[in-house]
């Protein structure tokens, strides 16, 4: 995976300014509940929805893309509830 980087988040916050190729995506429960994530194409809410990740109490799920999800404008992640983390690993696009 040459080129591919990982981020922890456990915040929302802007993963990218540019657009990136995202190959998996991890969602960690903290046990309070089921827990949910939102990804964008951009920089903000306001951006459009790349996906929503859930899992139920206690748990993880695994989402992986091949070929690569490619956003347009950036990657943010919108962390919701019962969330302990969310693991991105992604390649930032040239050109």
């Amino acid at each position: 995976m040459s080129g591919y980087r990982y981020d922890r988040i456990t915040g929302d916050r802007v993963v990218s300014r540019s657009p990136v190729f995202v190959s998996s995506i991890v969602i960690t429960s903290d046990g309070g509940g089921e827990a949910d994530a939102k990804l964008y194409d951009g920089v903000s809410t306001t951006d459009p929805v790349l996906l929503s990740i859930y899992t139920v109490d206690e748990a993880m799920a695994q989402l992986n893309f091949n070929p690569p999800l490619e956003t347009q404008r950036g990657l943010f992640v919108d962390i919701g509830t019962n969330v302990t983390e969310v693991l991105i690993v992604y390649s930032v696009r040239k050109g």
